[in-house]
């Protein structure tokens, strides 16, 4: 077996390494109980040092050679990169030379905030700031741990290890520094993740990690009287002297656990004064008394009853007691000692403390209203000033007894953010009202979820018990009504779906009726037609406790706030509950021109043109809809008429589908007894003796320059086949010959069709549905021909 020539050189060039496996000799090398094989390789002509992972029943001795199958470069202390070698497979073969090569390759390090999924290829050199042991699940036989990483930067992310990877990297140790690569990133769950790091890294099997020895970390210090005006999201580090040590007490937390508190009091030269909250075992572990120097790191700033504190992080804060090695300890030490008698007359004073930024509000006489386009969500106090201009009904989970208030403000900017509160505190603010101005103090400024997002704002404010919402007189400053209308004869140029604001007078009233939801419940949706002075009018959906509004009355004025297009088959428009606000008859400009435009007309419904109304198709041949398909994934919707006929369907023995007897659904059903013979509708949750027959099965329409598939469903089907999907399935059973008939009958006979085109941006592709079908009359196709070629031949 000859050695991979060249093989060290390409390895450390690292460049496409996908397919290449090298045959190397092992030079030297020891075990090593931890991490397996240190070993020099050599392919001949260059050696390089490398590290091989343990693996079950693989013993190597100097003069073997390898096959290396899985690795990856790692960096050591001295910035080198060695040679991790996952995977290796032992061979016979022959003797190489072994010189030595010094000149291996550097490897730079991803820093753990710009890591992303899908990436590869990076590598991240992270201290184990701390790790749980291997925890065994209760309901299966799988275990894991998990350990939180921390790069130089203070970064940190939460690295998982699943069975295989947990017992392979078991060896990693608290405080202790790695190299990691080749995991696996995503997203973090929501409870874990930061607005500095929303991901976590699953390692697996093939992930590597290689110590680092520690390098010596440079402290930077912040003087006490800089904390007031530190952020409060950074984690600090300080120097102090111990002033006085509190008493131990005991202390519970709001879920009832039982913990131990001591607080330490601090000062230094310019007699500026903290308190440091120690917790637990810290206590223990950082022993200290009056008049020692402290040197603490990552500790956090907390405001509490309007007073400024320091508080260690669990797992990452580190005190120093006299540290004399650094120069601010000696210096703070020696004014420790020239200073002692000051020091103690202060501790038998009464401290003033530090006032925090919220005291410091709470004391003054006028409010400093904060701007909603600059809250976050590390900001301690905060006060708004806005106007609600969307309140909703108390709402209740459907899986717990629980419920939520929700409700939308803008301010004087213009911006606008959600807000929503839970449970006793929704009872406690459901004083709310539309269109009044609040002062709202307190509460936490939270991530909005993308799919409950509604304005620009990335947050949502979470009212709770420390909260104050009070009403301010309405001086003007926010716009009560902000509307940006379009006019109706304007929405044939708008895309489907677009969100806008529309105004008309109401010149027909529609019946309300119920719809069923998907989730078993039942809704009322009522349409009102409204009209412009432009003389077009559409229909308008309207929903729930809007539905039964009383003023909704024929002659009315109606404003809607964010109103949705639709454009399926005929245009019209539609309210959504979570962002949608109906105004009737308000003081407005807009409102009020129309109001008097319709006063001096005499309006009846045969002078409006109405956009509601179903389309006229566009005949097309099928190779043209077929060359207009990369148009619909961002036009979306089209509607096209089409003359040819049906060649054949794609599959016979499904071309109708047992569906659920009840009015409003048409699901499938499955059989739940064989004998009796009961079907089940796991929708509606019902059992059936019988069940209905649905069309629902794609054909082949042809014409003289293509072919194309298309979906046909129950009404269409019925059209086709001349009788319903019940009747057909009967003939399967009882008149074959008939039923072959029915199923032949329609083919390849010429028919008037209507296609919707619909294009999918997640996918890429159309997909087209026949949604009428019609026998051919030759008068009608021939006036057809005969203005298309009218319109061609006729100047502009």
């Amino acid at each position: 077996m000859r050695l991979t020539e060249n093989a060290i050189q390409k390895l450390q060039s690292r460049g496409d390494l996908s397919s290449f496996m090298p045959i190397l000799k092992v030079d030297s090398g020891g075990n090593s109980p931890e991490f397996g094989y240190t070993a020099r390789l050599s392919d001949g002509s260059s050696s390089l040092d490398a590290v091989i992972s343990n693996q079950d029943g693989l013993e190597i001795e100097p003069g073997d050679l390898v096959l290396l199958k899985r690795y990856n470069f790692f960096p050591t202390s001295s910035g080198q990169a060695k040679l991790m070698i996952s995977e290796i497979e032992k061979i016979g073969g022959s003797t190489p030379s072994d010189p030595h090569n010094p000149n291996e390759p550097t490897l730079k390090f991803t820093p753990i905030h710009s890591l992303r999924p899908y990436q590869k290829g990076w590598t991240i050199k992270a201290k184990v700031s701390q790790r749980t042991h291997i925890i065994h699940w209760e309901k299966d036989s799988g275990y894991h741990f998990v350990a939180t990483l921390q790069d130089e930067e203070g970064d940190t992310i939460r690295g998982v290890f699943f069975e295989r990877s947990a017992r392979k990297f078991n060896f990693l140790e608290q405080n202790k520094t790695y190299a990691f690569s080749n995991g696996n990133v995503i997203l973090e769950r929501e409870e874990f993740a930061t607005p500095r790091n929303q991901f976590q890294i699953i390692f697996e099997d093939d992930s590597n990690i290689c110590e680092i020895e520690n390098e010596p970390e440079t402290i930077y210090i912040t003087e006490l009287k800089e904390i007031e005006n530190t952020p409060r999201n950074e984690l600090i580090n300080i120097c102090a002297l111990v002033k006085k040590c509190g008493e131990v007490s005991e202390k519970n937390t709001k879920t009832g656990k039982l913990h131990l508190i001591q607080n330490i009091s601090l000062i230094d030269q310019a007699l500026k004064e903290y308190d440091l909250c120690i917790w637990n075992s810290e206590i223990e572990k950082f022993r200290m008394k009056p008049f020692d120097v402290i040197v603490a790191t990552k500790l956090k700033i907390s405001d509490f009853h309007g007073k400024l504190n320091l508080s260690t992080t669990r797992n990452l804060s580190e005190v120093y007691i006299n540290k004399l090695e650094l120069e601010q300890v000696e210096i703070l030490k020696k004014w420790g000692a020239e200073n002692e008698n000051l020091i103690r007359d202060r501790v038998n004073k009464i401290r003033i403390p530090i006032e925090s930024p919220k005291k410091k509000m709470e004391a003054s006489t006028e409010t400093i209203f904060t701007p909603i386009a600059q809250l976050n969500p590390f900001m301690v106090v905060w006060a708004i000033k806005a106007r609600v201009f969307k309140k909703y009904v108390v709402q209740y989970f459907n899986e717990n007894p629980g419920k939520f208030l929700a409700f939308h403000l803008i301010d004087a900017e213009g911006t606008k953010i959600s807000g929503i509160c839970f449970n006793k505190i929704a009872d406690k603010f459901d004083f709310i009202r539309e269109d009044a101005v609040y002062s709202i103090k307190g509460g936490s400024v939270r991530h909005e979820r993308p799919e409950y997002k509604f304005f620009e704002s990335n947050y949502k404010i979470q009212l709770n018990d420390i909260s104050e919402v009070k009403e301010l007189d309405d001086d003007g400053s926010i716009q009560k009504y902000q509307f940006e209308f379009v006019s109706i004869s304007q929405l044939e140029l708008l895309n489907e779906n677009e969100i806008i604001d529309i105004c008309g007078i109401i010149v027909e009233v529609f019946p309300p009726f119920e719809i069923q939801l998907k989730n078993g419940n039942s809704i009322v949706k009522r349409y009102v037609k409204i009209a412009d002075e432009t003389l077009n009018c559409i229909e308008i959906a309207l929903w729930e406790e809007e539905a039964n509004n009383a003023s909704i009355v024929k002659g009315n004025a109606i404003a809607v706030k964010s109103a949705r297009l639709n454009n399926y088959n005929h245009l019209s428009l539609t309210t959504e509950r979570s962002r949608s606000r109906v105004l009737y008859s308000i003081d407005h400009p807009r409102i009020n021109e129309l109001k008097k435009w319709y006063q001096s007309q005499n309006i009846s419904g045969a002078e409006l043109y109405n956009l509601t109304v179903q389309k006229e198709p566009v005949f097309s041949t099928l190779s043209e809809i077929r060359s207009k398909s990369s148009s619909l994934l961002s036009e979306n919707f089209k509607i096209y008429g089409y003359i040819g006929a049906i060649h054949h369907y794609n599959d016979i023995s499904t071309i109708a589908y047992r569906a659920c007897c009840s009015q409003y659904c048409r699901r499938k059903v499955k059989t739940q007894n064989e004998e009796t013979k009961q079907f089940y509708c796991g929708f509606c949750k019902k059992s059936f003796e019988n069940c209905n027959f649905l069309y629902n099965f794609q054909a082949e329409i042809v014409d003289s320059t293509g072919s194309l598939r298309v979906k046909i469903f129950d009404e269409v089907g019925a059209i086709i086949f001349g009788k319903s999907a019940n009747e057909l399935i009967d003939l399967i059973e009882h008149y074959e010959n008939s039923f072959l008939f029915s199923m032949t009958s329609p083919l390849n006979i010429e028919y008037e069709m209507t296609l919707t085109a619909r294009g999918s941006k997640t996918t890429g592709e159309v997909s087209y549905v026949l949604q009428s079908i019609k026998p051919v009359k030759p008068k009608e196709i021939a006036e057809l021909y005969l203005k298309e070629i009218y319109d061609y031949l006729s100047p502009d």
